[in-house]
């Protein structure tokens, strides 16, 4: 019986063969032939092949970067000695296998020699597709990884072969990546694999000597200015803290030094802020029909979780709750949901959250303070959550979905999905987890996710799809958008400069309808730009659901960005909406309705 790690070494692997070495003599042809060929095999490993050099010390030297000799004799010597080595090491192994015979399948390399029978597998893998044999590897959750010379490292990913090897070679509950160093690993180049060209994880090997513990990664980081090729180390410093080596300063530094070092940190802030500045010129346009907002007119938007006792209410900080989610130790993604009728201003509390975040850390880009990512739902309608992120993401050209979600699993990158509801459209009611749930099992119980939707009925429907999944570890927050007091109506209706004869004849359901900061805002544009020939008819309600008609109707365009409903057209769809609503005594329709 043999032990193996899942990540062995080279003497590891040379453990069994030692062990070989020490058996007594016996007439037994197996024994007896294993005890021989460890002698030799040892002998020749441990001799000094180059320059008092012996293989283990040229192996480290090569696998960890060292710099091959320029010089032609010096190169040409360690050229020589590795293949006179090489050379010796196969002919011993093809004399101590000759005396055995095999028979190989999908499944299964038995081995028989003199009437005893040997099963192979998993240590050995027959690759049916290539045609050759491998000899294991490493180990990891995504399969078993073997060694050919013919075709190099390839992965045996059969659940049964997995199986057979954590029970057969590592022992149960042995599973790397619940071990703390083998997660480290796992962590490691899955969140690398996110910046390389081709989202696969990179080939690592680990450090010896000097360099215990040392993890030795080299890739190639994609990026807009072409590939570049990189050769990084990290480590589990004190307290299992994640290291790199910084080759500047010749520092170890946090890991999360590295990815903002990979993602360009202070650029990826600076073009951030650029596309969410040009979001709320777009939005103020279509609202206001200015450009630049009045100044004063900006209310704080209060947010009061919803929890199960209706009297323990009380205004929440979304930002301060955010950023605390975002510690990497805890084992659960964090989902906030802002939650409010239309028009309480969802969009621009959010937008503001993530703009003022994104300007804060283009000025100081070493701040621990993570970027907010908003991504809006507007035109957007039936979407792939995933697409939705890339188009969003392409302003960056720094990051993609894949390098997004490694931010956002080490709490440097939080998600704003604005407008979930609206994203998904009414063919996503009947699954809403759907959209989000690759998130989540990629982000593997971390991270943090903040989301908008509108509709209670949504939000029934959300809650009742993640009762019927099990295996996610997500932690919900929700928090409710509160409409403003009278005080805040009067004060932001001031800071437009509304006279108080367009106030003296509003009635307290003009009052309440002006509690939703977009119908206030409709209101208070139409004040100052209203002309004699356009009386208020009809009274605010009027007024009001114009501008709201305005708004919606530029979120469904053709492909000429042209509305395909009027406003006057969505009137009468609303209208007829409403009526069915009412008739039927629920606030909701079906997708054939």
């Amino acid at each position: 019986p043999i032990k193996l790690g899942d990540t062995p070494g080279v003497g590891e692997m040379l453990s069994g063969i030692k062990l070989a070495k020490k058996w007594s003599s016996s007439q037994d042809p197996i024994i007896a032939g294993w005890c021989e060929f460890a002698e030799g095999f040892l002998g020749e490993f441990a001799r000094n092949i180059h320059a008092g050099k012996s293989f283990k010390t040229i192996r480290d030297e090569l696998s960890h970067g060292n710099p091959i000799p320029v010089e032609d004799a010096s190169a040409s010597a360690i050229c020589n000695a590795l293949r006179e080595f090489s050379e010796a090491i196969a002919q011993r192994i093809d004399t101590h296998l000759a005396g055995f015979t095999y028979e190989a399948n999908a499944t299964s390399i038995k081995a028989s020699c003199a009437g005893d029978v040997q099963e192979l597998c998993p240590v050995w893998d027959f690759n049916l597709t290539q045609g050759v044999v491998g000899i294991y590897s490493t180990f990891d959750t995504d399969g078993v990884y073997y060694l050919c010379p013919l075709i190099g490292t390839y992965r045996n990913q059969r659940p049964v072969n997995t199986q057979a090897f954590l029970d057969g070679f590592l022992g149960k509950g042995k599973d790397p990546a619940a071990k703390h160093f083998g997660r480290f690993v796992y962590e490691l180049t899955r969140d690398i694999a996110g910046f390389s060209e081709d989202h696969s994880p990179p080939p690592y090997d680990f450090g010896e000597g000097q360099h215990a513990g040392v993890v030795f990664i080299t890739w190639t980081q994609a990026s807009s200015q072409g590939n570049v090729h990189r050769s990084d180390q990290f480590r589990c410093g004190q307290d299992n803290r994640y290291e790199w080596l910084d080759t500047n300063s010749n520092r170890w530094v946090g890991y999360s030094d590295f990815l903002r070092r990979i993602a360009n940190w202070g650029v990826l802030a600076r073009r951030v802020r650029i596309e969410l500045d040009e979001q709320e010129r777009r939005k103020q346009v279509a609202e206001t029909g200015r450009a630049q907002s009045v100044a004063g007119m900006r209310i704080n938007a209060v947010l009061v979780e919803e929890t199960d006792s209706r009297n323990s209410q009380q205004a929440i900080n979304l930002q301060s709750l955010a950023d605390g989610a975002c510690l990497p130790s805890k084992n659960f993604t964090t989902v906030f949901f802002v939650v409010g009728d239309a028009g309480m201003g969802k969009t621009e509390y959010l937008l503001t959250l993530a703009r003022e975040r994104a300007n804060s850390v283009e000025i100081d880009p070493t701040s621990d303070a993570p970027l907010y990512l908003f991504v809006s739902s507007a035109g957007r309608a039936l979407s792939n959550l995933d697409d939705a992120i890339n188009t969003s993401l392409s302003i960056t050209r720094i990051l993609n979905n894949q390098s997004a979600k490694a931010l956002c699993r080490n709490g440097l990158l939080v998600l704003i999905v604005d407008g979930f509801d609206e994203l998904l459209g009414s063919s996503g009611y009947d699954n809403p987890l759907g959209s989000l749930e690759g998130w989540f099992r990629d982000l593997r119980g971390r991270g943090v996710l903040i989301a908008s939707a509108r509709s209670t009925y949504y939000m029934t429907r959300y809650r009742r799809s993640l009762s019927e999944t099990t295996d996610l570890n997500v932690e919900h927050t929700v928090a409710n958008i509160q409409p403003w007091t009278r005080s805040d109506t009067k004060t932001f209706l001031g800071s437009y400069d509304v006279q108080d004869a367009d106030l003296a004849d509003l009635s307290e359901r003009d009052w309440k309808l002006l509690s939703i900061p977009f119908f206030a805002k409709a209101f208070a544009t139409w004040c100052i730009s209203r002309k004699a020939s356009h009386p208020k008819q009809g009274g605010i309600f009027q007024v009001v659901v114009e501008q709201y008609l305005e708004r919606e109707s530029t979120k469904i365009l053709d492909q000429n960005n042209i509305p395909i409903l009027t406003g006057p057209e969505l009137q009468v769809l609303f209208s007829e909406f409403a009526e069915m609503m009412h008739l039927e005594g629920k606030r909701e329709l079906e997708q054939s309705d």
